[in-house]
């Protein structure tokens, strides 16, 4: 059932609408919640896998992140786009305690949970009406879903060959099997349009348009 569920993808738009309701709010820290969101959106992480990251799996020179909590115990190492790095820096910059402590520390010096995050996501998500008419309600994880799905139009764009470039996000996601990369192939409509479109464009100098009645 899970292969069957459709997530939301955000748009650009959206995901700078939610961004600008977090900055527009009352919410205490604004600035960790921009950057952890942030985070998900440009890198498809797992919640739990931004939650628990620490400074000593920071390598700004590199622009790098070490994943340590992977599911599965999945440990990889992932890199960030000029813009995401530039956001980490500046965001770690007022905050380093020492090596050991958090990125997304709370008050009392631990990880955020999920589920507070979750609520986080939720409220604001609703306060900008985002995913109204979707199939499901959004969700964090669906930055996931989106990161995916986005990597692979850019492979599609470039004309890539998905048998060589597959395994590459297999790996970066942190999936066990590429079974479970080849899923997000199948996911967006808008993907789906774009291939349609291009196998018609073939198509109708194959088989012309009758231009006749009978």
């Amino acid at each position: 059932n899970k292969y069957q569920y459709i997530p939301y993808i955000y748009t650009e738009d959206d995901f700078i609408t939610f961004i600008n309701a977090i900055n527009n709010s009352k919410i205490y820290d604004k600035e960790k919640y921009c950057t952890i969101f942030k985070l998900l959106y440009c890198t498809g992480l797992r919640l739990s896998e931004a939650t628990h990251i620490k400074y000593k799996d920071v390598d700004l020179r590199k622009g790098t992140i070490l994943i340590t909590n992977g599911k599965n115990c999945n440990i990889r190492l992932i890199g960030l786009s000029n813009s995401m790095l530039n956001t980490l820096k500046d965001y770690l910059s007022k905050r380093y305690i020492n090596e050991n402590q958090y990125i997304f520390s709370t008050k009392n010096n631990t990880f955020i949970k999920n589920p507070a995050l979750e609520c986080m996501f939720r409220k604001i998500n609703d306060s900008c009406k985002i995913g109204l008419n979707a199939v499901n309600k959004p969700r964090i994880h669906d930055f996931r879903h989106g990161f995916a799905i986005k990597t692979l139009d850019i492979m599609y764009e470039k004309g890539c060959d998905y048998y060589t470039t597959l395994p590459i996000l297999c790996k970066y996601m942190g999936h066990a099997d590429i079974t479970h990369t080849e899923y997000y192939l199948k996911l967006t409509k808008y993907y789906h349009y774009k291939v349609t479109e291009k196998e018609e464009l073939y198509m109708n100098n194959i088989i012309p348009e009758v231009t006749y009645d009978k």
